[in-house]
């Protein structure tokens, strides 16, 4: 579904034959690129496979082969076919490489299409190993976009998850203060056991007067 706009039905029979073969089409086409997707990535898998037998680490190993199959799809994709439309079609190198990566994402614009220029000769396999090149590349810069998008929610999901740690650490902190707390110490907040300070000058002075009362009792009783 790159869609240049170069290419379109005009007929209302055609324009119906369009929708119900891109409703059938599409589902299976996304079917094939899988396979041809997997069929990339089991290049991949042995080199991980050999890594592991050498002794490696898995992070290291799942590092290199990401790292071993951007750089190998971008020169067999990206760089590599640009060569050719510089070539064939004339285009500057980095107007190949638009044209590349605008094709492989399905973006489409239009602005540059293959095989249009009337004043060139093309190749008679031209048309086929491009039409070649996009079946793998589509399979291939999906499959990038699969995994950019899955390192990309690790990520996230590493975050999040840090971010819980420390929540967890802080309230465990402060519950570890208020659990040690001096058993002494009396808060601001927290009423003290003779009351007010009016209730307390209030009970030091009754406890005074009746001392004074008994021992007035026990003089005069002597």
């Amino acid at each position: 579904s790159i869609g240049y706009g170069t290419l379109c039905p005009k007929t209302s029979a055609g324009q119906i034959f369009c929708v119900f073969f891109a409703s059938f089409g599409i589902p299976f086409n996304i079917v094939f690129l899988h396979r041809v997707s997997k069929m990339l990535s089991l290049l991949c898998e042995r080199l991980g496979r050999w890594l592991y037998e050498k002794g490696m680490k898995k992070k290291k190993i799942k590092f290199l082969t990401l790292l071993f199959f951007l750089v190998m799809g971008i020169l067999v994709f990206l760089c590599l076919p640009s060569f050719l439309f510089q070539v064939v079609e004339g285009w500057s190198y980095s107007e190949g490489v638009y044209f590349a990566f605008i094709t492989l994402s399905t973006i489409g614009f239009g602005d540059y299409v293959v095989g249009k220029q009337p004043d060139r000769n093309y190749p008679s396999y031209y048309r086929t190993l491009v039409a070649i090149w996009i079946i793998f590349g589509l399979a291939w810069i999906a499959l990038l976009f699969n995994l950019l998008t899955t390192l990309l929610e690790d990520t996230e999901k590493k975050i999040a998850q840090d971010l819980h740690k420390m929540r967890k650490a802080g309230k465990d902190n402060e519950e570890n203060q208020k659990r040690y707390q001096p058993a002494g110490f009396v808060s601001a907040e927290e009423p003290s056991l003779l009351g007010s300070g009016g209730d307390a000058q209030k009970t030091v002075s009754l406890a005074t007067h009746l001392g004074d009362a008994k021992q007035g009792e026990t003089t005069f009783s002597l």
